[in-house]
This record gives structure tokens, sequence and C-alpha cells, in this order.
């Protein structure tokens, strides 16, 4: 049986050494052979002593997106290319970069950051200025339309890259789990045991991700789909379709925890 951890959103450098400390022993006592974190470890000048942190405490094999917070204070592409580097040169697995990957017989492992797009309900109406708009070199001195196409692009670079893999996966497995940061669906952007309001939810929810996952379940309607995420910190499950899934993992800042232990 393979035993593993998800965690999401641990912003490790938001964790005291005693919350670290509970951490390490939590992902210790669960006897897991992997862990997979779905983004925001720790803000770019700490990322990769936080990836090594996770290297060093972790059993078995490592497989990680990144989220918003771990580009802040540097650009996006700088940071992804340090992530990889990272990966490759520990045995881990940075999913926007990895193979499609065999978590247990007949079930397998995709994934990508992934990024909000503005595209619900309305970007041009939302009232919220995310930290990224200051914090991320990309969006940096960008008016609020300009920072948008950058957030569709980057969105819909993640759903080109995830329709690849899924397609590639669908060959060897018929259960595919697909870890992301930010919820595809509105429904999935859980926080308080709600869903986001209209001013949250444009930045909550990566909608060209969803969309293709909607046509690739369609596409493979014999084969489960099972999508982790986070972002939010809020938890809570949605399942647009019969053979799709999406669970978004609680998280609070200063408690890194396992969100969920996945056994097949």
């Amino acid at each position: 049986m393979s035993r593993v951890a998800w965690v999401t959103d641990p912003h490790l450098d938001h964790a005291s050494p005693e919350a670290l400390e509970t951490f390490q022993g939590e992902l210790l006592e669960a006897r897991v052979t992997g862990v997979i974190v779905t983004g925001d470890i720790a803000e770019s000048i700490g990322l990769q002593r936080y990836l090594d942190w996770f290297r060093e405490h972790c059993r078995g094999d490592l497989w990680f997106c990144l989220g918003n917070h771990d580009f802040y204070y540097d650009s996006i592409d700088r940071v992804r290319a340090t992530a990889a580097a990272w990966a490759r040169e520990t045995a881990s697995y940075y999913l926007n970069i990895a193979e499609p990957m065999e978590m247990a017989p007949g079930v397998g492992l995709v994934g990508h950051d992934g990024w909000a797009d503005g595209r619900t309900p309305s970007y041009e109406r939302s009232l919220v200025f995310m930290h990224d708009s200051r914090l991320i070199a990309d969006f940096a001195g960008q008016d609020k339309l300009t920072r948008w196409e950058t957030m569709k692009r980057l969105a819909d670079e993640s759903a080109n890259w995830i329709e690849q893999q899924i397609v590639r996966a669908a060959e060897r497995w018929r259960t595919i789990y697909v870890a992301t940061h930010v919820p595809p669906y509105r429904e999935a952007c859980w926080y308080n045991g709600e869903i986001s309001d209209d001013h949250w939810a444009p930045h909550f929810t990566n909608v060209a991700f969803g969309e293709r996952l909607i046509e690739l379940a369609d596409r493979f309607p014999q084969h489960r789909f099972h999508v982790l995420c986070g972002h939010t910190h809020g938890g809570g499950s949605y399942s647009p379709q019969a053979n799709l899934t999406v669970e978004t993992g609680a998280a609070e800042y200063g408690s890194p925890r396992v969100t969920r232990i996945l056994e097949w």
C-alpha cells in the first residue's frame, strides 16, 4: 500500500520553531512513503531553505507545486527556474516540469502551479487588491487591467500543461490525481465554511484550468480525476461531475499541518 501525505499552504516561514517541530513530528508519525505539497511553501527568499526542510524531514518522495506566496519578492520565471534546479539536484519532483508519475498501481499524479485568472464573476468589479500586485515582479507597476492579462496568460499556460499531462497519464492509469495551488472552480473556493464572495472569487479561481478539466473528464469518462488544491485556506470539496472531484485544503498561518493522508 502507498501512503502519501498531502500538505497545502504550510507557509513555513510564518511558523515558529515550536510549530515546525510539531509539524515535523506529525510527518514522521504519519509513516508515509512521500509528500505532495500544493504551494505556498515560503516566500521566495526562504523557498530553497524550506524545500530543504521538507527534503530533510520527509520520508520518501517529494512532489510539489508553487503558490503565489512562493514568488513574493522575485519574478515568476526566476523562482520557477530555482525550483526546477533544486528538484533536479535533490531527486524531487516539481510538477511544472515533471513527467506523469505512478503513485500506486492504476493511480497517477500530474500537476502545475496554476494561477487565478479573474474570469469569475467579474475581475473588473472586484475591490480586492492582492499583495501579489506589489510583491511579485511580474505584476509590480502594472495597472489593474494589465495585471489581469498577465493572470489570464499564466492560467492559460497551466491549463495547456495539464491537458498534455492528463492525456499522457490517461494512457497508463484510470485514477489520476491533479495537484495545483488555485481552486479550478468558484464552488471550490472555501473560506470559513462558505464560498468566496464576488470580490474574492476572481483572485481565488483558475477558470481556464477548471474548464479544461471538464473537457478532459468528458473525454475520458471511464477515468476518475481527483484535484488537490489550496490557496483560500478554507477546506471543502466539490464535484462538478461524477468522475471529477476537487478537494480544497484548509490552512492556518503559523500552524503547518498534514492536510490529509492519501492511501492506495
